[in-house]
């Protein structure tokens, strides 16, 4: 099946079995923590908020951050998609977006994290505007340079042959 691909065709025509079974588990490994991790996100999400741990009018970042994850599911399929039709590689603007949606879900996640230990603000921390402006001007500049970096990464811009 591998063989009827673009990316098999035009790059990696003299690819042996040995070297196509190490980038198959590789992939596969990937595609199997995602979905267990999926089943860790669901699953324990749901029990809490029927037995009522999570209290439903509570429980709207939590079930945003499911959906987010579900989401990225769908985002990795899309990028494969990309490179099974006529170019031999993934879109790097999808892997970019596959990467961006990555990041969103950890950093939500994190944030109801500590949102749900600290609440509104850190225990001996105060909020100042200017603290806060750069902090956020430091996030936005972090998260370019990630996005940058999948573009970089997706074009193999780097790729010395």
């Amino acid at each position: 099946l591998y063989q009827q691909t673009p990316e098999f065709q035009k790059v990696n025509y003299a690819m042996t079995l040995d070297e196509y079974r190490r980038i198959f588990y590789i992939e596969y490994l990937h595609r199997l923590i995602a979905r267990v991790a999926g089943l860790v996100v669901i699953l324990p999400l749901a029990f809490f908020v029927v037995k009522g741990v999570i209290p439903w009018r509570r429980s709207g970042i939590y079930l945003l951050i499911a959906l987010l994850f579900v989401f990225q599911g769908y985002l990795g399929w899309y990028m494969v998609s990309s490179g099974l039709v006529d170019r031999p590689m993934v879109s790097p603007y999808r892997l970019t977006i596959h990467l961006l949606m990555a990041l969103l879900v950890l950093g939500l996640t994190f944030w109801a994290l500590l949102n749900r230990r600290y609440g509104r603000s850190l225990p001996g921390q105060s909020r100042s505007r200017y603290t806060f402006a750069w902090s956020i001007a430091l996030l936005v500049f972090l998260i370019v340079q990630i996005g940058y970096g999948g573009l970089v990464a997706g074009m193999k811009a780097g790729h010395i042959s």
